[in-house]
């Protein structure tokens, strides 16, 4: 085939994927009569000849595009051959997801500024490799690893490292992760993706309510209920590191960020006895963020549903709000997303006469993106804290308003009446009222004031900025 001329120009296509997150898609482009662009194929299938003809610097904008694609994290974090298979795995295990593939969103972001970022990881596939006795030693491993101190230590020496940033070390990796960097006098800081460091689950959830009896009680508390996967042996393993390296005093030497206010306030429960055991002034903020795009100024003309995103499972209050929904049969519900508890509420909506309620299933980005921009509001009933609610930062870049359970960072990032509306987060009709509340409301304002929640805190732009001084400050402090 012969090949279509173009003039070497690459675009970078971000796309929001329903389950990776943000992926980089390079297209080459040629320029039209009248100035536009226009995208002729995707960069990963150019030809020798068309790649010798690109600047340097596209030529690594595609080799770092080619890290963030479908079957890249695949080959990395799975051993799946085929991409659905490994999307439908990632979307059983939300913990994975928020572990293993979004802090490779913040190296993307690093990298578009211009920083090269070394990575270092270690896959709990390792176990299959293992003989008898290596697996043996998985628990003490986990607390300490030797091979992971070695690898990073010559790492951090090798390439001169500025900052070890640590998003998971659990199992493989270790907190011996600290100890390489420590002895090569390097600063290091852990984004803390969920609540691990005070509870072994990382969740603060256990059954079907909130749990903290872990940073009440002590790490004794998740041994009895085997918090972690539902396993007494792991979970003892998942304590027994945080243990330990409390009485070391580990953390005591470590920076974190936190994703919001809330968990930086709940981190600092480690500090109630007589040991500190986290040093406060070392704790930063920083949120996630989305490179979706905000809405168009022109707003979307027929809003007539409201919208779930998320999981159809207990845990994000699927039930709560189907049975608020039946309490209002005038409103129209859209549900995008699958899991768990699709047949038990499709179930419930055939035998309660339900007419008002839409599961639509898995929907791909462009789709997801359209049922955003035409909803009157989001509706969040997560019945757990959640670290950082990624719905919430979608829905206010498509300048959307949120009600949301009046509960941990749920509330903490709708402002009542001004973004969104809070309700009682486990109670169907309070969320009833509340949305009876809301459409008396003026809906228009709190589209602008979401879209500016958005523009303000949740930016990619913002968020380097703010990683980039927290970086400053921790080098300036070593």
């Amino acid at each position: 085939m012969k090949e279509r001329p173009t003039n070497g120009q690459v675009i970078i296509v971000f796309t929001e994927h329903p389950i990776l997150g943000i992926l980089l898609i390079p297209y080459i482009a040629e320029k039209l009569d009248d100035g536009t662009l226009q995208l002729v194929e995707q960069a990963f299938h150019a030809s020798p000849e068309a790649m010798s003809k690109m600047s340097e610097a596209e030529r690594q904008a595609i080799h770092i595009a080619s890290y963030y694609t479908e079957k890249h994290l695949m080959s990395v974090y799975s051993r799946e051959k085929i991409v659905s298979r490994f999307l439908h795995k990632l979307s059983e295990d939300p913990e994975r997801i928020k572990n293993d593939i979004r802090p490779s969103i913040e190296k993307k972001l690093l990298e578009m500024y211009g920083n090269e970022v070394i990575t270092y990881s270690r896959n709990n596939t390792e176990i299959n490799e293992m003989n008898a006795v290596q697996k043996l030693l998985i628990p003490f491993s986990a607390v300490y690893s030797f091979k992971t101190y070695r690898e990073v230590k010559k790492i951090i020496r090798e390439n001169h490292i500025d900052v070890v940033h640590v998003h998971n070390t659990l199992m493989m990796v270790s907190p011996s992760v600290f100890y390489a960097a420590f002895d090569c006098k390097v600063p290091v800081v852990q984004t803390l993706h969920n609540f691990r460091m005070l509870c072994p689950a990382g969740s603060y959830f256990r059954g079907d309510r909130i749990c903290e009896e872990c940073s009440e009680k002590g790490l004794q508390c998740s041994l009895k209920y085997g918090c972690y996967r539902n396993s007494k042996a792991q979970t003892f393993v998942s304590a027994a590191i945080l243990k330990i390296h409390r009485m070391l005093g580990t953390y005591r030497k470590v920076n974190f960020i936190c994703l919001t206010e809330f968990n930086k306030e709940k981190l600092s429960k480690l500090n109630k006895g007589a040991k500190k055991i986290i040093d406060m002034d070392k704790v930063y903020i920083k949120p996630n963020f989305t490179f979706q795009e905000t809405a168009p100024e022109e707003p979307h003309t027929e809003l007539d549903y409201f919208l779930f995103v998320g999981r159809v499972e207990a845990l994000k209050g699927i039930d709560v709000v189907v049975k608020a929904f039946e309490k209002l049969p005038d409103q129209r519900l859209i549900v995008a997303g699958d899991g768990p508890m699709m047949d038990e509420m499709k179930t419930y909506i055939r035998e309660h006469h339900i007419q008002n309620i839409e599961f639509a299933g898995y929907l791909n980005k462009t789709q997801v993106q359209e049922k955003y921009r035409g909803a009157r509001a989001v509706i969040m009933a997560s019945q757990c804290y959640e670290a950082f609610a990624m719905t919430i930062a979608e829905a206010y870049s498509n300048a959307v308003p949120v009600i949301a359970g009046n509960v941990g960072n749920l509330a903490k990032m709708v402002e009542d009446n001004k973004t969104g509306i809070k309700f009682v987060y486990d109670s169907p009709d309070d969320l009833a009222d509340k949305i009876r509340t809301y459409n008396q409301m003026d809906i228009g304002k709190m589209k602008q004031n979401a879209k500016a929640f958005y523009e303000k805190r949740l930016r990619p732009e913002d968020n380097y900025r703010i990683l980039e001084d927290i970086y400053h400050k921790i080098i300036g402090n070593k």
